[in-house]
């Protein structure tokens, strides 16, 4: 009668303590990296605005590239397609300049950030364009 004695598997004990750890030691890692990076996210809505206006001001730039665009009035459709830029905008044109106006829709970007720059006001960066 040949009866097939099944065998448990060894377990072995160096792989295991490897694998605990090498989750330990990322563990470890994760908790000393996180702490430090979250108080930076909440400004990455606030540089998306920023980029919005850039975006824009270099639209705007290109737009009077063209020898037969001298004047400044400047509506936003003249500029083109401008699906890129996520944040509502508008332009405020006046005799000697134009300004970019981009709201912060997403309203994440913190007041403690908005009160170091004076191009911030209430969530609206506002860019000068001709400086």
């Amino acid at each position: 009668m040949n009866e097939c004695i099944r065998k448990k598997p060894k377990i072995n004990k160096k792989k295991i303590a490897v694998i605990l750890l090498v989750f330990f030691v990322i563990g470890t890692l994760m908790a000393i990296a996180l702490p430090g990076y979250l108080p930076y996210r909440p400004e990455t809505y606030c540089h998306r605005v920023e980029s919005d206006a850039l975006h824009i001001k270099a639209a705007i730039a290109d737009y009077f590239s063209d020898p037969t665009h001298a004047d400044l009035n400047i509506k936003p459709e003249d500029l083109g397609d401008m699906d890129n830029i996520i944040n509502p905008w508008t332009l405020k044109v006046y005799e000697d300049n134009i300004f970019i106006q981009v709201v912060d829709s997403n309203k994440k970007c913190p007041d403690e950030y908005q009160k170091l720059y004076q191009k911030w006001h209430s969530g609206v960066y506002t860019l000068k364009v001709l400086d």
